[in-house]
Formats: C-alpha cells, structure tokens, sequence
C-alpha cells in the first residue's frame, strides 16, 4: 500500500488510513479464518483501476462479531476495486455480501 494509502470494507463501512488500522481490521478475520483464500474469477482494468471479482474460501474456525467457530466451510462472492499511482495501491475497496457471509457462518 502506498503512503496514503486507505483500504475500506465496504459493507460494515469500515474506512482505515494506514498499515496499523489495516492490519487491526484485518487481523480478526484472519485469525477466526486462517486458511482464507481469494481465489480471482475474473479481472479487468481500466486505466489505473482494476476490478476484481473473487470467491473468497476458508473455514471459520475461531469467534468473530456474532459468529461462533466450528469449521464452517466459507465461500463468499465479492469484488475488489484497486486504485493505483505510480504503480503503487493507493486504494483498496472490498465490496462483499454481509447476508451471504452471515448464513454461512451461522
């Protein structure tokens, strides 16, 4: 990520500005969701964005928000829209479906 840089998860409205923020909003996820994978189905860009639709995959294996691990498998569609300048991230919005995630891991 560039300096500058943001990174926002879109459907909880998260918005963080720096690799610290980044990585406290990430961490959670990624400890409750170890084995995360974002496997890339399709991309296009434009210019200096690009756009990249995935199926996220993995199990939730720890707590997280109201959710109680227990090994549920996890495969989520999203998007991502990447901004660069100069060849460096500048933004990262990741666009993904609350409701699909929450009956999933439910």
């Amino acid at each position: 990520m560039a300096p500058g840089g943001v990174h926002e998860d879109v459907p909880p409205g998260r918005f963080n500005v720096n690799p610290d923020e980044i990585n406290a909003a990430l961490c959670p996820f990624f400890g409750a969701v170890p084995d995360a994978q974002w496997r890339q189905d399709h991309r296009m860009v434009a210019g200096n964005a690009v756009v990249v639709r995935y199926t996220l995959t993995g199990h939730l294996v720890k707590d997280i928000g109201p959710f109680t691990g227990r090994g549920q498998t996890i495969s989520s569609p999203g998007m991502f829209v990447l901004t660069f300048v100069d060849g460096l991230l500048m933004s990262a919005r990741d666009y993904w479906d609350p409701v699909e995630f929450a009956a999933q891991a439910a």
